[in-house]
């Protein structure tokens, strides 16, 4: 049984979540209502559920009892038993990636869109500005080639991360240029969903209709935060894919496989 026509149930009390979602499964966390145990039980970014049969439904099977379907459609792995996959189960087409800071998550989505040679693709990725040896802001820049600086310490602006003001204007600019759905877009690739994302209301709405298209969007998000970030990360149509110092090289070719099959 192929491991990406597989969907992995566990509660995350001894870390099998991550071996399996390492295994190339997808995997799911569930929590009862009434379970309130903790423990060493590991966090988990991704899918959560809170009864078995919320699983079921995810892989398209409404009936436990009714498995008639050809072995040739694939098995779902669910709480260590097996069922049929329905055939006319898609995985999500939104994968968010999230990581700590500076462990290079924008120059990852950089790289996704320039190996997507053939594919119509939009979106922008953020890049450090140095000077003198010294982190002075952020330019944000498109596919295409436009962008400019969005943060800087130079730039006055009522919006500001710490020291760094930050241009909106430019910023809604790109959203509309890039982030509208357009039927002749294949990818999306957007950095990110974070600290600015809640100042436009122009981000939320256009994120919020890419994400609810049937457009493959592979978007940058925060780690922490509550808000559009919480909300974004609740929803049942994404992946979560932590980017780390050990996996950030091998994890291109992952991404790339993933939006293949999207």
């Amino acid at each position: 049984m192929a491991s990406d026509r597989c969907l992995y149930v566990g509660d995350g009390g001894s870390r099998e979540l991550t071996g399996a979602s390492e295994s190339g499964v997808d995997v799911v966390f569930i929590r009862a209502p009434y379970d309130t145990v903790t423990g060493n039980r590991q966090e988990w970014p991704g899918a959560k559920i809170s009864a078995l049969k919320e699983g079921f439904a995810l892989v398209g099977v409404t009936d436990r009892g009714d498995f008639g379907l050809g072995s040739s459609q694939g098995q779902v792995q669910l709480g260590g038993h097996c069922c049929p996959m329905s055939g006319n189960t898609r995985r999500p087409r939104n994968l968010l990636l999230t990581g700590a800071s500076g462990v290079g998550k924008s120059t990852l989505l950089k790289k996704v869109g320039y190996s997507l040679k053939g594919r119509k693709i939009r979106g922008f990725f953020g890049e450090a500005i140095w000077e003198g040896g010294q982190r002075k802001g952020w330019r944000l820049d498109t596919f295409a080639g436009d962008g400019g600086t969005l943060a800087h310490v130079d730039i006055h602006s009522q919006y500001n991360m710490g020291e760094y003001g930050v241009d909106m204007v430019l910023f809604d600019r790109l959203v509309d240029s890039q982030l509208h759905l357009g039927s002749d877009v294949d990818v999306y690739l957007v950095d990110e969903i974070g600290i600015i994302a809640p100042w436009s209301t122009k981000f939320v709405s256009t994120m919020n209709a890419l994400l609810d298209s049937s457009r493959t969007v592979v978007a940058i998000i925060r780690t922490s935060g509550g808000g559009y970030v919480r909300q974004v990360k609740d929803r049942t149509d994404v992946e979560i894919w932590e980017v780390t110092q050990g996996n950030r090289e091998q994890i291109l070719d992952k991404i790339l496989a993933w939006i293949a099959k999207s």
